[in-house]
């Protein structure tokens, strides 16, 4: 990952973070009151990710496990949803839609990084 994808997955992670700050104060009728939980939720994915895409140097792995990331992603966020929804908690479909709100703006970030890793140097 280049130091231009570094810089701007902090400045999203820091803006998402505020603004889910931000909504505890104003209690937004449109946002979950468990946002922090879903931001938490996608943080500790994409650290762990940028982690293990970080060691390799090699471009072709490096897409894959990107790759293989995403799908990783997928899955453990699908396994949340039904965890979430067993648990009963109250306006799940708004906690449903703010939660793959965050999840493509992660899957987009993700992306634009892949695209990034492609370009030759």
């Amino acid at each position: 990952m280049s130091k231009q994808s570094l810089i701007e997955s902090i400045i999203v992670n820091i803006f998402l973070f505020f603004f889910s700050l931000i909504n505890n104060f104003l209690n937004l009728y449109f946002i979950h009151p468990y946002i922090f939980l879903i931001f938490s939720f996608h943080l500790i994915f994409f650290i762990v990710f940028f982690l293990l895409n970080k060691k390799n140097k090699d471009k072709s792995k490096n897409i894959k496990n990107l790759l293989i990331s995403i799908m990783i992603r997928f899955t453990f966020s699908l396994f949340f949803l039904v965890l979430i929804g067993l648990l009963d908690i109250e306006s799940y479909n708004l906690f449903i839609m703010n939660f793959f709100a965050f999840y493509l703006l992660y899957i987009i970030f993700e992306i634009r990084i892949l695209l990034i890793n492609l370009q030759p140097t």
